[in-house]
C-alpha cells in the first residue's frame, strides 16, 4: 500500500470506531443492570406498595447464603424474613420485573442514535492483461441513525472506496468519498404518536409488572403466614392426641390394677372399652404426628430450604393468638368493598389494559390510511482521486413525497377487527375482575363471620368438656358413671380442644386474607405485614372473658434427630 493511504486508512478507521468507544460500556451485564435498576428506581414511586431491593444478583447471593445459615428456631417473623430471601417463587417474581424492564431499555432504544460502521478490503492479482498485477481495494462506511418518536427517521451516512495497483505503483484508479443523509417523514399512516406505540406499551408493561410483584408480596405473606399457623395447629393437635393417649394410659392401668385385686368393681367388657379406645387414641396420635411433619417439610418447600434442615417453631406466635383472641376488622362489608375496588393492584392492571386494548384500536385504524411520506435528502460526492476534497464536490438532493394508496388493506382491516375484538373482551374482563374482587370480599367477610362465631362456639365446648371430664371422674370414683361416660367424656375434651385451637387460627388466617382481598394489606421489606387495626368499637368486646380458653399450646414431646445432611 502506497504511503498516501495510511493516512486515509486511519481516518477512515477513527471514523468507524469513534462513535461506537462511548457506547462500549452499554453493552454489558453491568450496562444492562445500570439502565434496568434505573428504571425500576423512577418508577416503582408509581407502586408504593411494593416493598424490597430489586438487585436479581444481590438477591441470588443472598438466598444461597441464607439456605446455608438457617437458625433452627423460628418464630412467624423470622420465617418471613427467611421466605422472602429464600423462596425460589419469590425470587422468580423479582426477576419477572427485571425482565420487563430490560424489555423496556430495548423500546426505548429504539429511539436513541443508532451508529453502525465496518471497513472492508481486498487483494486481486491478474497477468498478461492490462492490469498486470496486484490490485488493493477496500473501503470503509460509518453511519447513524435515528428513529424520530412521532414517526420517520434520519440516517447520516459516510463511505470512502479506493483501488489501486500495488505492483505498478500507479495512483489511485478510484478513490471516492460519499457524505449523505436521508430524513423520511410520515404524513399519514404511521405518523404522530402511533409511532411510540411499542414503547408505550412495553411501559406500561413494566408498571404491570411491578404492580404483579407487589400484589405477589402480599399473597406470598399471607401464604407463609397461613402455612405457620397451620403448622402449630398441626402441633397442638398432636399434642392434645398425646395427652388423650396418656390419660387413657393410666385409666387402662387403673382399671387392670382394680381387677387384679379380685374386687371385680370394674367389669372385663368395660376394660375392653378402654383398651380399644387406647388403640384408637395410638392412631389418632400417630397420624396427627405424620401429619405435622408432613406440613412442616412442605413448609420447608415453601420456605426455599433444604428439606433435611432441622426447624422448630415455638409456640409464642399462638399463644398471642390466644391472647389477643378474635379482632375484628376496621371495616365493615361495603366499606371494605369500595376499598378494594380502589387498592386492588390486579384491578388496576385490568382497568390499565382496557385502555391499552382501546388503544391498540386507534393503531389498527391508523395503519389503514394511506402512506404518506415526505423525503428529503443531499448527499456530496467527491472526485475520483481527490477522496477528500470538498472543495469541489458533486452535490445531489432529493425532495420527494412517496404515496401509497391503500387499495389494499386486508391485512389491516382484519388486524383492525381483532382489535376491537381484544378490546370488548378487556372490557369484559375488567368487568369480571371487577365483580370477582366484590365476591372475594364478601366471601371473606363471611369466613371471617363464620370462624369468629366457630371459634366462641368451640371456646365454649372446650370448657364445658374440661368440666366433664372432671365431673364424670369424680362420679366414676362414686360408682354412678360408667367407664363408657369417662372415655367418651376424655374424647369430646380432645376433639374440643382441637377444634378451639382450628376456629382461632381460621379466625387468624380468615382475617389476613381478608385484608389481602380487600388490598389493605402492608407488607414491610422482609415480608413482614403490618395488621390492621381493629374495629374502634369491637375493641373491648373482642377480648374474651377471662378463664373461656383452653390452656395456650406447649410442644410436643422432640422428634428424634433428623437424619444429617451430607450433601
Amino acid at each position: 500500500m502506497r504511503t498516501g493511504l495510511w493516512p486515509t486508512a486511519a481516518a477512515l478507521l477513527t471514523l468507524v470506531l469513534l462513535p461506537t468507544l462511548p457506547a462500549c460500556s452499554r453493552f454489558t451485564k453491568e450496562g444492562a443492570d445500570e439502565e434496568v435498576y434505573g428504571i425500576l428506581d423512577e418508577d416503582r414511586r408509581n407502586v408504593p406498595e411494593m416493598v424490597g431491593r430489586l438487585d436479581v444478583d444481590a438477591a441470588d447471593r443472598v438466598a444461597e447464603a441464607a439456605r446455608r445459615c438457617v437458625p433452627y428456631r423460628l418464630t412467624l417473623d423470622d420465617a418471613l424474613a427467611l421466605a422472602a430471601r429464600t423462596s425460589r417463587d419469590y425470587l422468580r417474581e423479582r426477576e419477572e420485573v427485571y425482565l420487563a424492564a430490560l424489555s423496556l431499555t430495548g423500546a426505548r432504544n429504539r429511539f436513541n442514535p443508532l451508529f453502525g460502521g465496518g471497513l472492508d478490503g481486498a487483494l486481486e492479482g491478474e497477468s498478461g492483461g492490462v492490469n498486470d498485477g496486484v490490485t488493493a481495494s477496500g473501503g470503509a462506511d460509518a453511519n447513524v441513525s435515528r428513529a424520530f418518536e412521532t414517526g420517520g427517521s434520519l440516517v447520516l451516512a459516510i463511505a470512502t472506496d479506493f483501488l489501486e495497483n500495488l505492483t505498478t505503483g500507479n495512483p489511485f484508479r478510484l478513490a471516492q468519498t460519499l457524505l449523505r443523509a436521508d430524513l423520511v417523514l410520515p404524513l399519514a399512516r404511521g405518523a404522530g404518536w402511533v409511532a411510540r406505540e411499542n414503547l408505550i406499551q412495553t411501559e406500561r408493561n413494566a408498571l404491570y409488572a411491578m404492580r404483579d410483584f407487589a400484589r405477589f408480596q402480599q399473597e406470598f405473606t399471607v401464604d407463609v403466614t397461613s402455612s405457620y399457623y397451620r403448622i402449630l395447629q398441626r402441633r397442638n393437635t398432636w399434642k392434645n392426641e398425646e395427652t388423650a393417649y396418656e390419660s387413657l394410659l393410666r385409666l387402662l392401668e387403673r382399671q387392670e390394677a382394680l381387677g387384679a385385686t379380685g374386687a371385680g368393681r370394674i367389669p372385663d367388657f368395660e376394660v375392653d372399652q378402654t383398651r380399644q379406645d387406647k388403640l384408637r387414641a395410638d392412631e389418632r396420635r400417630l397420624l396427627a404426628r405424620i401429619a405435622y411433619f408432613s406440613a412442616l417439610d412442605d413448609f420447608k418447600l415453601q420456605l426455599g430450604i433444604r428439606i433435611r434442615v432441622d426447624l422448630d417453631l415455638p409456640d409464642d406466635d399462638l399463644e398471642r393468638l390466644y391472647d389477643r383472641g378474635p379482632v375484628r376488622p376496621p371495616y365493615g362489608e361495603p366499606a371494605a368493598v369500595g376499598l378494594a375496588l380502589e387498592e386492588r393492584l390486579d384491578l388496576d392492571n385490568a382497568r390499565d389494559q382496557e385502555v391499552d386494548a382501546w388503544r391498540k384500536v386507534l393503531v389498527a385504524e391508523n395503519a389503514l390510511g394511506p402512506d404518506v411520506n415526505l423525503e428529503l435528502g443531499g448527499a456530496l460526492r467527491t472526485a475520483d482521486e481527490h477522496p477528500f476534497d470538498l472543495t469541489q464536490p458533486q452535490v445531489e438532493g432529493l425532495l420527494g413525497l412517496d404515496i401509497d394508496l391503500p387499495l389494499e388493506r386486508t391485512a389491516e382491516r382484519n388486524a383492525f377487527r381483532a382489535a376491537l375484538i381484544q378490546a370488548a373482551r378487556a372490557r369484559r374482563q375488567r368487568q369480571a375482575r371487577e365483580d370477582g374482587v366484590v365476591l372475594q370480599v364478601r366471601e371473606s367477610y363471611r369466613r371471617l363471620d363464620r370462624a369468629e362465631r366457630s371459634y366462641e362456639i368451640q371456646a365454649d365446648g372446650a370448657r364445658l368438656a374440661e368440666r366433664r371430664v372432671e365431673s364424670t371422674n369424680l362420679l366414676l370414683e362414686a360408682g354412678k358413671a360408667s367407664t363408657r361416660d369417662r372415655l367418651e367424656a376424655e374424647d369430646a375434651r380432645v376433639r374440643a380442644r382441637n377444634a378451639s385451637v382450628l376456629a382461632l387460627v381460621d379466625h387468624a388466617i380468615a382475617r389476613l386474607e381478608l385484608e389481602l382481598n380487600v388490598g389493605t394489606l402492608q407488607v414491610g421489606a422482609d415480608a413482614l405485614w403490618v395488621p390492621a387495626p381493629p374495629a374502634p368499637e369491637a375493641d373491648a368486646a373482642e377480648d374474651p372473658p377471662a378463664g373461656t380458653q383452653p390452656d395456650p399450646p406447649t410442644s410436643p414431646p422432640p422428634e428424634p434427630p433428623p437424619v444429617p445432611d451430607t450433601n
